[in-house]
């Protein structure tokens, strides 16, 4: 179904007959009308109306739901497959592409963010987000668990941390085999 909304918003909307104009069948305001038969309409949705939502930020540890600013003017508005640039809020990179692309649902994509460390505390000791993977995948080790590494930190959860002031955030791991190993998280 959702193939046949993006192919139906490239019919040139010339084509298709304005809002209201069939009689009982006025389209919501987003949507445009395809005819079937000369007494049956369809609403089918061309274009994205609203606010691009909020970005998914992973590897936060705060619950923020900042805006994305968009590059450009028409920020709300957007015909299906067409994409949108846009920039995270400080302290956070794009995760993947940069741009949002209005969906056949008439819904704009989430941006994806993630938390960085800032370019200014380049070894990231004051880095706070919650990522808690290894360079290599391996789990984070609780900081207030000495299992299956004795250490002597005693800190909440288990997110990468720079507590011994080393060039990078990093986590003992829950492999028996590999006691620590460096974080990787992007600079912003």
């Amino acid at each position: 179904m959702s193939e046949d909304c993006v192919l139906l918003s490239l019919i040139n909307q010339d084509l298709a007959p304005p809002e209201g104009e069939l009689k009982n069948s006025a389209c919501p305001k987003g949507q445009m009308h395809v005819s079937r038969s000369t007494n049956e309409a369809t609403c089918v949705i061309s274009r994205c109306v609203g606010e691009v939502p909020p970005p998914y930020i992973d590897y936060s540890t705060d619950v923020i739901y900042p805006t994305v600013s968009m590059d450009t003017a028409d920020e709300t508005h957007g015909n299906v497959g067409e994409s949108r640039n846009f920039t995270c809020p400080p302290g956070t990179v794009a995760v993947g592409k940069k741009n949002v692309t209005c969906l056949a649902n008439g819904q704009w994509e989430t941006p994806r963010c993630q938390v960085c460390i800032e370019s200014t505390d380049p070894k990231g000791l004051n880095y706070l987000g919650s990522k808690n993977v290894t360079f290599s995948g391996k789990t984070c080790q609780r900081w207030d668990s000495q299992t299956p590494h004795s250490h002597p930190y005693n800190n909440t959860e288990n997110y990468c941390r720079n507590p011994d002031e080393d060039s990078r955030p990093w986590c003992f791991t829950t492999d028996p085999n590999q006691w620590w190993e460096n974080c990787l998280i992007p600079t912003c």
